[in-house]
């Protein structure tokens, strides 16, 4: 991947000495086993529907948005089409069980 920034003076104009780089983590895959052995509810996407706000209803935390996200293998809302069922895990701790990282 190439770096993003590389003329310093971008660095130099945002007063910056340095830009670390996060590594993104790699969660395990949701598969049908794995959603047999966990309670979750099931909601049909609606219009106008977001992961935050479905994490605020179901989690009272907008934070975990990306949970929603990933057990149902959409990184972004636009991979879910209107009228779709999803899955939304009950319990937050069986989910960081379940999705240790790899």
């Amino acid at each position: 991947m190439p770096f993003r920034y590389v003329n310093r003076k971008q660095i130099e104009r945002r007063s910056l000495d340095s830009i670390s780089v996060y590594s993104t983590p790699r969660f395990r895959r949701i598969t049908d086993q794995i959603l047999q052995d966990l309670e979750y509810e099931s909601y049909v996407w609606s219009r106008g529907d977001r992961f935050y706000k479905l994490a605020k209803d179901f989690y009272g935390d907008v934070n975990y948005w990306w949970v929603i996200a990933l057990f149902n293998n959409a990184p972004t809302e636009q991979h879910i089409l209107i009228g779709e069922e999803i899955f939304i895990p009950s319990d937050l701790e069986s989910v960081a069980n379940i999705l240790e990282v790899v």
